[in-house]
């Protein structure tokens, strides 16, 4: 990349010569990446370009994948329903190079918890929950697990398993993510998960996790909290 002098040297076929240079301004396609706060449906997520690219002059094109678009470079968009939607930006820089990048967006059920508890056991559908990727390979499936240990479900007979008949992947970190909750008619709220686990001592495990309206993940407690 950089300044470059491209010449142009012409020849007729009467052995007349003539040339002209310019300098051209060759720039590297700019890495497309880009985060998202508040995957709650009925609110508005904000999307924040991340690109890094020395050039302030770039067009940024926004695709929702919901025939809605955008061309400023952190919108706020409000999604009409719940869902995974394939987002895209493409961004052009001023000297015509192109990059594009596309990412899962998961717009959720908001759920509020006041008067009744929330219950979840799988047994009719998945009710929102998700399994995602953070780095190198995710293996949680949903069904009957049918391990030679973890072969069953904590009631009736469907759960999420980091596979229902195999081992999970080496180096893997992926989650299961939950539909949103609403906390503000509770003041003390209180989570209990019925769990089995199968992993390798002091070195694999799992950690439940929030995130607010903002985006970013915060574990839950420390080793022996809670209740039982």
């Amino acid at each position: 990349p950089g300044f470059k002098e491209i010449r142009l040297e012409v020849e007729t076929n009467k052995g007349c010569v003539n040339s002209a240079s310019k300098y051209l301004k060759f720039d590297l396609k700019p890495e497309v990446f880009f985060s998202w706060g508040n995957e709650c449906f009925g609110g508005e997520t904000k999307f924040t370009d991340q690109t890094e690219n020395e050039d302030p002059l770039n067009i940024y094109s926004w695709d929702f994948n919901d025939d809605s678009l955008s061309n400023l470079r952190h919108p706020m968009h409000m999604f009409s329903d719940t869902g995974q939607y394939f987002v895209k930006l493409s961004i052009k820089t001023i000297t015509g190079c192109i990059s594009e990048k596309s990412q899962a967006v998961n717009i959720r059920p908001s759920i509020r918890i006041a008067d009744k508890d929330y219950f979840q056991d799988f047994e009719s559908g998945q009710g929102g929950w998700i399994s995602e990727l953070i780095s190198n390979s995710v293996s949680w499936e949903y069904g009957t697990p049918a391990k030679e240990i973890i072969n069953s479900a904590s009631s009736g007979t469907h759960a999420w398993v980091t596979k229902l008949t195999g081992n999970y992947s080496n180096n893997e970190q992926s989650m299961i993510t939950s539909p949103c909750f609403i906390f503000e008619d509770i003041k003390r709220p209180m989570i209990k998960i019925d769990y089995l686990s199968q992993t390798e001592k002091d070195r694999d495990g799992a950690v439940i996790q929030f995130s607010d309206t903002l985006g970013g993940w915060k574990t839950i407690g420390i080793p022996g909290e809670g209740v039982n």
